[in-house]
């Protein structure tokens, strides 16, 4: 099994049936003995809970109980690509700039990027998104994507 380049080379680089990973995305939920839970999606669209922090999985388990439609409706593929594309690198091992934030990580075999993206809330409902460039309705698309994603993890 091939490595991810330091510093995470600790974060399994496929799913417990090989497939290659794509995206980790952290959940506010902390896990039962190992850090927080991070949902950890695949290019084959399985997804996995993760437990660890920013560098390393501690404990890797496969969520089954979702449906094979429902995983069609998370646009797996194109989260990733939009976070090549439009998210601003910030080392996860840093606080993040802003006080609510989604901390996210994307993968190919060749490369890593992570950064937090922002959300400032005003009145109850999003105003502005931050650590991403690029207009703001692709951003609150993505943004409603990662959330998604992390309903999963949370249930």
């Amino acid at each position: 099994m091939s490595r991810f380049p330091a510093p995470h080379e600790h974060i399994a680089p496929t799913s417990l049936g090989g497939s290659p990973l794509l995206l980790r995305l952290r959940s506010p939920r902390w896990g039962k003995q190992h850090g927080y839970h991070w949902l950890r999606a695949h290019a084959d669209g399985a997804l996995e809970r993760g437990e660890g922090d920013e560098r390393r999985d501690l404990a890797v388990s496969p969520l089954t109980a979702i449906e094979p439609a429902a995983r069609g409706l998370l646009r797996i593929t194109t989260i990733h690509e939009l976070l090549f594309r439009r998210l601003d690198p910030h080392d996860l091992g840093r606080s993040a700039p802003w006080d609510k934030f989604y901390p996210v990580q994307a993968f190919t075999p060749e490369r890593t990027i992570e950064g937090y993206i922002g959300i400032e809330v005003d009145m109850g409902a999003r105003s502005d998104i931050f650590g991403l460039t690029g207009g703001h309705p692709d951003a609150a698309s993505l943004l409603d994507d990662i959330s998604a994603l992390l309903e999963l993890v949370i249930r």
